[in-house]
């Protein structure tokens, strides 16, 4: 300190360091109700230092406190203030559209370009206490990852979750469809979800989550609903397809439909009186028809693919393709009975998860 000649320091200052270059330290940790949230040093050789600098030092570090308590504390204000305007957007709790659109554009985000909500969450399946800090550098680095894609998301972490506001990028011509629009989400999603998967022997790149992706909202008032499809299309995948994979609601079909059905009486009718004599089969059986008639129907009833795909002769496939049309008393040319057994087999796969 009273040596005017500049001192060239290495980098990390590791105390061996110092002392080779015959130099000490001198530290005072910065304290906020007991925290310890920083630390103030001085370095230069030893007989520079007398107790002036260390008084000087303990003085320095209260100041300092203050100054990262006034700081924290006007995080916390302006962030419980986004978390706010972003759930308020998400649930659509505002008077006027254009009013809640100034309030975004206030906090840095447009919202008059189409946007979709997407959801990351863990698994339930991982347990609720992980290792110091996990879940908060996973959140962090899929907010990060979706940052790198997005640059002007509205995103919201916490500990198990993330949900993010992206912003779609129209083309020049205006042209680009809904549809084309959810494709590209999709996209660009799987590479994030691959980016996340990367470095396994990262804790937090270890762990189990999937992501529910809504359709697209052409405006701030369909945010809502693609908020709701999103967190649908993330409890409903999980169930019929499992963790750790991206599931788009445009993408769900008639599971949409059938997953809240699930357990009703008429819908467990339905699926006894159009595959109830199928189902007898296959358990007396081989169990080989079930697997037939989802395979035909996979593969657009064309019978040379479908015995391709199944490993089959095609006399054999044809065998079996009898014996269903036998057992269900009608044949498979008829387009009422197709649909029904499609929508049966949907519902068959809905009851093995």
């Amino acid at each position: 300190p009273v040596q005017s000649d500049t001192l060239l320091l290495a980098a990390p200052l590791t105390d061996e360091v110092l002392r080779q270059q015959s130099l000490t330290r001198v530290v005072e940790p910065i304290l906020i109700r007991h925290e310890v949230v920083g630390y103030i040093s001085l370095i230069g050789y030893e007989d520079d230092f007398d107790y002036l600098e260390r008084i000087i030092l303990g003085q320095v570090a209260p100041i300092l406190a203050l100054e990262f308590a006034r700081e924290r504390e006007r995080s916390e204000v302006e962030g419980r203030y986004l978390a706010e305007a972003f759930t308020d957007v998400l649930h659509g709790h505002y008077q006027q559209p254009e009013e809640m659109l100034a309030r975004a554009r206030i906090l840095g985000y447009d919202l008059t370009p189409p946007q979709v909500v997407v959801v990351f969450e863990i698994s339930p399946l991982e347990p609720e206490h992980s290792p110091s800090g996990t879940f908060g550098q996973w959140s962090r680095r899929v907010r990060d990852e979706l940052l790198r894609v997005w640059s002007t998301g509205w995103i919201l972490t916490d500990a198990r979750r993330v949900i993010a506001l992206l912003p779609m990028v129209e083309s020049h011509d205006g042209a680009e469809s809904g549809q084309d629009n959810e494709k590209n989400v999709l996209s660009r999603l799987e590479r994030v979800h691959g980016r996340l998967l990367q470095n396994k022997s990262s804790t937090s790149s270890s762990l189990l989550y999937s992501c529910g992706i809504g359709r697209v909202a052409k405006n701030l008032q369909g945010i809502p609903q693609t908020f709701r499809e999103a967190q649908q299309a993330l409890e409903i995948g999980r169930r019929l397809f499992g963790e750790g994979k991206l599931h788009s609601f445009a993408r769900l079909g008639i599971y949409r439909l059938l997953f809240y059905l699930d357990g009703h009486d008429e819908l467990l009718s339905f699926y006894q009186e159009t595959l109830g004599p199928l189902l007898q089969h296959d358990s007396r059986n081989d169990g080989t028809l079930i697997e037939t008639l989802e395979g035909f129907f996979q593969c657009n009833g064309n019978l040379s693919e479908t015995a391709r795909m199944m490993h089959l002769h095609r006399n054999s496939l044809l065998y079996r393709l009898g014996r269903i049309e036998e057992i269900l008393g009608h044949t498979l040319e008829d387009a009422e009975l197709r649909l029904s057994l499609q929508i049966a087999l949907k519902i068959h796969h809905l009851q093995k998860r």
